[in-house]
């Protein structure tokens, strides 16, 4: 089962603020940067919801409901507790993500990292190739990298993972169901203050969670 989740964020300016010249440098308003904050953090809250979501149902008219992250979907390859997490080498990222994918019948193509694994690949010695892979919707370049001992494995580092966090997906069977996309929904003004909220609401979507693996508690790397 999944929930659908309501993800909100308010932003709200005084009229005596935003008639304030200069705010940040001239090149915007204070409100201008509240409704980016605002919208960021929506996508922030989603993305964060999308691996650490707990699921929580309807179960009365106050209740909202939270959907489930990956590390609540999958549950036959999910490792908490690693072999040699103090001294975690490329065997045993193997092991617990790609080795178990394929053993549950399914074909990963993807992973998701938290960033320490990037001093991780330095100290395993394994040189990361970035490729291009364009950009995010906010213009922002996407971070897309290849380890050679990892080959069709593409590699994303995801700075909302706790610290020794590796999640492999394959990556068709793997997507984000959009019941609402973002929007802005201004309120209007009220006294002197205008206010605003952006909204979103979905859920994660997995198919066949023995085909996906999760490992977290990584707390050191070493050499093979």
């Amino acid at each position: 089962k999944q929930y659908c989740q309501t993800i909100q964020h308010a932003y709200q300016v005084g009229g005596s603020l935003q008639s304030v010249e200069n705010y940040i440098g001239g090149l915007g308003t204070p409100l201008d940067r509240d409704r980016m904050l605002a919208m960021q953090n929506c996508m922030d809250d989603f993305e964060e919801a999308s691996y650490y979501g707990q699921g929580v149902p309807i179960t009365g008219p106050s209740t909202r409901p939270q959907m489930k992250g990956l590390r609540n979907l999958i549950a036959t390859n999910k490792t908490t507790t690693p072999t040699n997490a103090a001294a975690y080498k490329p065997s045993d990222l193997v092991r617990d993500t790609i080795q178990k994918c394929f053993d549950g019948g399914g074909n990963p193509n993807f992973m998701l990292v938290s960033t320490d694994f990037l001093t991780g690949f330095a100290i395993w010695g394994h040189a990361v190739q970035r490729l291009e892979a364009g950009a995010s919707v906010f213009g922002t370049p996407i971070d897309l990298f290849e380890v050679p001992f990892l080959s069709g494995i593409s590699l994303v580092p995801a700075p909302l993972l706790r610290p020794g966090t590796a999640i492999c997906l394959s990556g068709p069977e793997v997507r984000v169901r959009l019941k609402r996309p973002l929007l802005e929904k201004p309120r209007g003004s009220r006294g002197d203050a205008i206010e605003g909220d952006f909204i979103m609401e979905g859920a994660i979507e997995l198919d066949n969670e023995a085909h996906h693996a999760w490992v977290n508690g990584i707390t050191a790397f070493a050499a093979s």
